[in-house]
This record gives structure tokens, sequence and C-alpha cells, in this order.
């Protein structure tokens, strides 16, 4: 028996075939699990156009191939989110104080009497600083911009083909000839492992259910248009004032010199009286303190919804279904045989 040797492609791992019967058209058969069958002589001289002579001539030199379409059904979850933005106006209080300083004039009279019996009377002057403080109301408007979501779910379906390619082992059907004439192929069997490429996939559009409801709004820091807006300050409280700065005291011409200080020798113990007068008070310019914050920004208005977006789908898992396969196509010299 003379061998030959046969390519085989078939769009399907081994493993993955499905039992059928053997397939046939005129004399051409074959079994899809063991790649065994015949082909006949008549066969191959229709599909390479040859007459008798020369098939017999060039028997020796011919390859035999298989391929047979596959599909394998493919389906995957998908999930969407859609946002929305929104805006709602924002109104902020707060409160400030303001520092008024001032200084007033100070007189002292003191008195007293010395050891002979005379009184004597000297006056000095003075300044003192102090400073009073009032608080005052204010507000300032601003926009808070937020987002909130909803989702939905859905699927597609698609399928990918792939295809399986292996050799055969062939041998030239002599026990069926005649007259010397080859009449026939014997396809024997696979040899080795036939080897799976998978193909290209292709997914159909998906489809969707309808968006759920959007959930609460969710906002960020608030963005102010203007600044505060303050009121007049209120009532201020009293002065605070500090120690008063005297000045060295003065004496006309015709007054004693001595000054009136208790525990001095020639006054005496006992007699010095000290008497303090406050002057005008000038006030300087207020300013203007730090901010006081009372409270966050609250709600002017209701949300104003802006634009919805829908964001980018988010895939699941793939399923793959069960491979389903076409009819097997036999080939010499990659020329097609009848369809089988």
């Amino acid at each position: 028996m003379k061998k030959y040797s046969i390519a085989a492609s078939v769009a399907l791992a081994a493993a993955a075939l499905v039992a059928t019967s053997g397939i046939a058209n005129a004399s051409v058969t074959i079994d899809p699990l063991t790649g065994s069958g015949f082909v006949g002589k008549g066969d191959v001289q229709t599909a390479l156009g040859w007459n008798n002579a020369t098939l017999q001539k060039n028997a020796d030199d011919l390859t035999f191939t298989t391929t047979q379409a596959t599909s394998q059904a493919l389906s995957q979850a998908l999930t969407q989110t859609r946002t929305q933005s929104g805006s709602v106006l924002v109104v902020q209080s707060a409160a400030q104080i303001g520092t008024q300083s001032a200084t007033q004039e100070m007189t002292e009279v003191l008195s007293c009497t010395k050891i002979n019996g005379s009184q004597i009377q000297q006056t000095r002057s003075g300044v003192r600083e102090g400073e009073r403080t009032a608080e005052r109301q204010g507000t300032r408007d601003g926009t808070r911009f937020g987002s909130r979501d909803a989702e939905r779910t859905g699927e597609r379906s698609g399928s990918v083909a792939g295809t399986l390619a292996g050799s055969l082992a062939s041998e030239v059907d002599f026990e069926a000839r005649k007259a010397n004439q080859i009449t026939g192929f014997i396809l024997t069997n696979f040899v080795g492992s036939p080897a799976y490429t998978p193909g290209a996939t292709t997914w159909g559009e998906p489809v969707f259910d309808e968006y759920g409801s959007f959930g609460a709004w969710a906002y960020g820091d608030p963005v102010f248009t203007t600044d505060y807006s303050f009121g007049a300050y209120g009532s201020f409280g009293a002065y605070s004032f500090g120690t008063t700065a005297w000045k060295d005291f003065e004496f006309a011409p015709t007054e004693d010199p001595d000054v009136c200080v208790e525990g001095a020798k020639n006054i005496v113990p006992g007699s010095v009286v000290s008497v303090v007068t406050p002057g005008d008070i000038t006030g300087g310019a207020i300013v203007d303190g730090a901010i006081i914050f009372e409270g966050g920004a609250y709600p002017a208005g209701a949300t104003v919804p802006g634009a919805i977006e829908d964001g980018s789908i988010s895939e699941g898992a793939i399923t793959k279904g069960a491979v389903t396969s076409g009819p097997i196509q036999v080939l010499v010299k990659g020329m097609p045989l009848a369809a089988v």
C-alpha cells in the first residue's frame, strides 16, 4: 500500500467535537471524530479538472485537506451608570468684631499738711489709652455644585469562530482498483492532536433595561461669588483703659515746691489726699477685626438640575455557550471536492 500525507483543518477543538454519522457525497466520506473516510477518483478529477490518465500519473502528489465552519455563542452582563449634575444657591452668615481705640486726659490734684501746719497743693496731668469693641453681622452668597447617579443593567450577545488544524494519514485504495487503475483514496485517521486557533469575536449591540431612580445629591464645598456684606456695628461697650502716663508736677512761682509724699519727713502722716479727675475721651478709628464664622452655607433655594451624562459601560464575566459546527468540506490540493 502506498502512504500519503494529508493535512486537515477543522474549526473546532478535538475534545469539543460532537460525534456525527459519516458525511458523504457521491464517493466522498469522512468521520469527523477520527478523520477516516474515502475519496473516490471521480471527485478528485472533477475538482482538479483532470482526466483519468492525469489522475493515474499524479496520484502520488495528491494532498487532501478539510475545513469545517464552527461558532460558539457568548453572552456578557453589562452595567452602566449615568450622572446628573446640579447646583444650589447658598448663603453663609458670619460675625465680625470691630475695635475702637481712644485716649483720655487725666488730672490729679495732690494736697497735704506739712509739719509746720501749712497746707500745700500740687497738680499734674496725664494720659491713658483704652479700647472698646462691638460686633456686626453679615452674609455672602455662593453656589454649591453636586451630582447624583443612577444605574442600569443589560447584556450583549456575541459569537467567536475558530479553526482546528491537523494532519491525516491515508493510502491508495489498491484493493478496489480495476485494471491497474486507482479508484480512490482511503483516509485512515488523524495524526497527532489537531491544534485549535480561535478566530475573531463578534458582538452585537448591548440591550439595556431602563435606568433606576437617581440617588441623593452629593454636594461639594461651596464656591462663593460675593464678599461678605456687613451691616453697621452694634453698640460699643465701655472703654477699657490702661494705666495713666503722668507728667511731672508743675509749680507756680508762689507755690511750695515740696511734694505731698506720704512718709516724707516734713509731711504730717495721713494728711496726703489725691483727687484724680478724668477728662474728655478722644476716640480713634474703628478697626475691623477677624471674621467669626457662625455656621456653614445654608441653601437659599432648590437644586437646579443640570445635564445628564451616561458613563462608561462596565463589563462582567463572559459566559460561553455550546460550540456548534457546520458541514465538513473536503479539498484536494486546495480545491474543494463536492460539498458534504
